[in-house]
């Protein structure tokens, strides 16, 4: 009698431990998930950089100071360099918030993201024309964030800050314009 107690009590610690194995694995199981998400969030926005940077060519900074100050200046180059970089950097936030809709991990991620991306977008007119023209391209709600982002713009009256690029270009830590630029 004492032996088949003994052998209930093993029985019950059994089946109390294959649970907790159970929701050690399902919790390893999420957490891998997550790792997993981030790692594609992370090769996708390098790919993504590197991308824009070969799109940008090597003076980005000239386009968008003509796109701030003589926009009757602008060329066609220009126009293909403010698209490359508008699209890549909607391109972070697309992804971001992709993540997001599948998982719901990333919503504050992406409108951080959104929220440091739109304004170098909308802070000169052929930005705010490219953004009315192609923010179809994009999910609703970064529509609806973009357009509010749009409407402070022009509420506030965004000017162009070539002025920050020209900074971030001439830094003080020693780094060349060139290494400056790969940063941007």
């Amino acid at each position: 009698m004492a032996q088949q107690r003994f052998l209930d009590w093993i029985q019950i610690a059994t089946g109390i431990g294959v649970s907790i194995g159970l929701i050690l694995v399902i919790f390893e199981l999420q957490q891998t998930q997550a790792i997993s998400l981030a790692q594609l969030t992370s090769d996708g926005a390098d790919q993504a950089l590197q991308r824009h940077i070969a799109d940008l060519g090597e003076t980005p900074y000239v386009a968008y100071e003509k796109a701030c100050s003589d926009q009757s200046a602008l060329t066609g180059e220009d126009f293909f360099i403010l698209d490359a970089s508008n699209r890549q950097l909607l391109l972070l936030v697309q992804r971001a918030y992709v993540i997001n809709d599948r998982t719901d991990l990333y919503d504050e991620v992406w409108k951080a993201i959104a929220g440091r991306s739109f304004p170098r977008v909308l802070d000169n007119e052929p930005g705010r024309i490219w953004w009315e023209l192609f923010r179809t391209d994009y999910p609703h709600e970064i529509r609806v964030f973009g357009n509010s982002m749009l409407e402070e713009a022009r509420a506030d009256n965004w000017a162009c800050r070539p002025h920050q690029w020209r900074e971030k270009l001439n830094k003080s830590d020693g780094t060349t314009d060139n290494d400056a630029r790969v940063q941007i």
